[in-house]
């Protein structure tokens, strides 16, 4: 089960955390997350660039790349910070330690496109879960050129100017390639139009223990891959074809085949063992042609509603 948790939720789980574990661990776990998951998509090496802002998430850039070898060519762009946390500021001298440059923030379109050109991979450690949208207007030209659409793009926890509550997007926003969430996903990753800027979402262990975010989940609940999986059910090794599911679908027609071979398709690849489509008898031969595993009964108009009626319940009286 991948844990969801509001805004709220999060920084109360985090406040918990870093009382138990410290607030410098977290960051430089979260930095070896992001590092691990940069090193798995860009494996040769390259330039990696990163935005960093004034608050964690920007600490979260800064251990990221702190944590990457000479392979990479990194530099932050970092956004002045007036007052910030001890943790940001190890993760800054940490970068510093390691050779990460560390250069002014680019205010320009121009500026900002230099600072992006030629990268191997874009990081967007602008804000994190506690922006308050709209953001502020000298950040645009940075959001403006962190649009996966153009260059991959890496978000950290969730994409800057989208609502980590409600997945509402603000005039500029962040439009990621993929989305690395600390801790838990949030719901404004997962809810439209947030989660069509998000890109492909993965969620880090950052070392928050799982009783503490389940303590503070409730109002949202999300399956991971394995989750679902371990949910459907396993089939019999003595179990007959009928027993894994035998749906009966009455669907097509002469004029449009399609739809119904998408649909017995889709019956058999979610498990069920013998499917049987009932169609329009001039569209049989027509999906007979595209599937070979599905039953098909053709129906023919010219039987009269009775007839066609009464055959139709045959069928379902042998179907699931």
């Amino acid at each position: 089960m991948t844990y969801v948790l509001d805004s709220t939720a999060m920084r109360a789980a985090d406040t918990q955390a870093c009382a138990t574990v410290g607030a410098d661990a977290l960051m430089k776990a979260a930095g070896m997350r992001i590092a691990a998951f940069i090193r798995a998509r860009v494996p040769e090496g390259g330039p990696i660039v990163a935005f960093a802002g004034p608050g964690n998430n920007g600490g979260d850039a800064f251990a990221a790349l702190a944590e990457l070898d000479a392979r990479y060519e990194r530099i932050v762009y970092a956004a002045e910070s007036p007052q910030p946390s001890p943790a940001r500021i190890a993760a800054l001298e940490r970068a510093r330690d390691a050779g990460v440059a560390v250069r002014p923030f680019p205010r320009t379109p121009a500026d900002a496109r230099a600072a992006v050109e030629g990268a191997a991979l874009a990081i967007d450690g602008l804000f994190g879960t506690g922006a308050r949208l709209p953001l502020d207007a000298s950040y645009a030209a940075a959001l403006d050129v962190l649009d996966a659409r153009e260059r991959t793009v890496l978000a950290i926890d969730i994409p800057s100017g989208i609502d980590a509550d409600t997945g509402a997007v603000s005039e500029r926003a962040v439009r990621a390639s993929f989305t690395l969430a600390l801790a838990a996903a949030k719901p404004g990753l997962l809810i439209d139009p947030g989660r069509e800027r998000a890109g492909e979402l993965y969620v880090a262990d950052i070392g928050i223990a799982p009783s503490i975010l389940a303590s503070y989940a409730g109002a949202y609940a999300a399956l991971d891959d394995r989750a679902f999986l371990a949910l459907l059910p396993k089939r019999s090794a003595c179990g007959d074809k009928r027993a894994a599911g035998a749906p009966l679908l009455v669907a097509g027609s002469e004029q449009f085949p399609g739809a119904a071979a998408l649909a017995a398709r889709a019956a058999a690849r979610a498990g069920s063992g013998y499917v049987t489509l009932s169609t329009a008898a001039a569209a049989a031969p027509v999906v007979r042609a595209h599937l070979l595993e599905t039953v098909v009964v053709g129906i023919s108009a010219q039987d009269g509603p009775k007839q066609v009626v009464e055959d139709l319940l045959d069928l379902a009286k042998r179907s699931s």
